[in-house]
């Protein structure tokens, strides 16, 4: 079969992309320095309560200038587990397609 003579190919389909990623601000500089520094000490065994013990001891403040406790280090880690697991959850839906030719 031969189409030589259309004039006009159309496509038509909706794709919806959901995602909770872009919504994100990118993690840099102390912040991330910080964070990298919980989940280090943490993967050798720390506790949380030892790994703020240890950031105050030598005076490593937060992001916005506290003093670490046992409930912020276990909420650091927990916020960017969930970072992390809204930057992998995505779907990608799409209609039907229909194709026209005329």
């Amino acid at each position: 079969m031969t189409y030589s003579g259309f004039k006009e190919l159309s496509i038509e389909f909706t794709a919806t992309i959901t995602t909770k990623a872009l919504s994100q601000f990118s993690l840099i500089g102390y912040r991330n320095e910080q964070i990298q520094k919980i989940l280090k000490l943490k993967k050798k065994g720390f506790t949380d309560q030892q790994i703020a013990e240890f950031f105050n001891s030598i005076n490593i403040k937060t992001p916005t200038g506290k003093s670490y406790t046992k409930q912020l280090v276990l909420m650091t880690r927990y916020k960017y587990r969930n970072r992390i697991k809204r930057q992998k959850t995505y779907s990608v839906s799409t209609t039907p397609i229909t194709i026209e030719i005329s």
